[in-house]
């Protein structure tokens, strides 16, 4: 039997699997402190701001209490220089990466369900939809709550947990200004045609719920491995072993 490499044994399923609800557990103050911020926001926002807004609460939540969850636990290992022990765990800088997806996986997963509950427990919200509706816009808020950690975790191992502490106001800045352009330009044909195209995308999603939303989900997936695909590149290349020193 061919014995494995000290840094990358471990490459089994079982393994990560035992790895990430390690991680979980160890994370269940940060995990567990966003169902507050699901529960709250969405009556609060309906006090402030009416049904219509507070209805689409429930699927902002799924971007953002996973993105505060991928942050806290950063936070976490910043302050606790938690990576010098990952490093020397005899486990490849992909399983490392891996692990951490997983848990934010799970967030994303846990996070879902009570946006889920909380737009069940409001009635403006869920009459907002129509039933029909409801599959795509579940994968809409999975897939980008997925997308988000994975896009956080491939830039906190590239630049480190300061540059990405205050990140999300700026990544927002894109959809800001694809807001403001359509505003300013629709009546413009590249415009109107790229809106006629997104209207009739979501239409099919909604007539077709299960193609739809796997559709989404795989979407999301691919583009949540590529950014798992470059932080593993990026952990690797630093954790390379250098010249042995005598």
């Amino acid at each position: 039997m061919r014995a494995r490499h000290p840094r990358y044994g471990g490459r089994s399923a079982s393994t990560w699997f035992r790895l990430v609800a390690a991680e979980v557990s160890y994370r269940l103050r940060p995990l567990l402190v966003n169902v507050p911020l699901i529960l709250i926001s969405v009556p609060l926002v309906d006090l402030f701001g009416g049904p219509a807004v507070a209805s689409g609460m429930p699927l902002a939540m799924m971007l953002v209490a996973p993105w505060e969850f991928a942050r806290r636990t950063a936070s976490e290992d910043e302050l606790a220089g938690a990576w010098d022990f990952r490093r020397a765990l005899p486990l490849s800088p992909a399983m490392l990466v891996a692990t951490r997806l997983g848990a934010n996986v799970g967030a994303v997963a846990l996070y879902a369900l009570v946006a889920l509950a909380t737009a069940l427990a409001f009635p403006y919200v869920r009459m907002a939809v129509r039933p029909e509706a409801w599959p795509a816009l579940i994968a809409s808020g999975v897939g980008v709550g997925l997308v988000a950690v994975a896009a956080f975790d491939a830039f906190y191992f590239r630049f480190g947990y300061r540059a990405m502490a205050g990140a999300l106001p700026y990544l927002l800045l894109p959809y800001g200004a694809a807001v403001l352009a359509l505003v300013v330009f629709r009546g413009h044909p590249a415009v109107t045609a790229a809106l006629s195209a997104i209207a009739r995308a979501m239409a099919w999603s909604v007539a077709h719920p299960a193609a739809g939303a796997a559709v989404l989900l795989s979407g999301a997936g691919a583009v949540a491995a590529a950014f798992w695909l470059g932080a593993s590149l990026v952990v690797s290349r630093r954790e390379s072993p250098g010249p042995t020193r005598n």
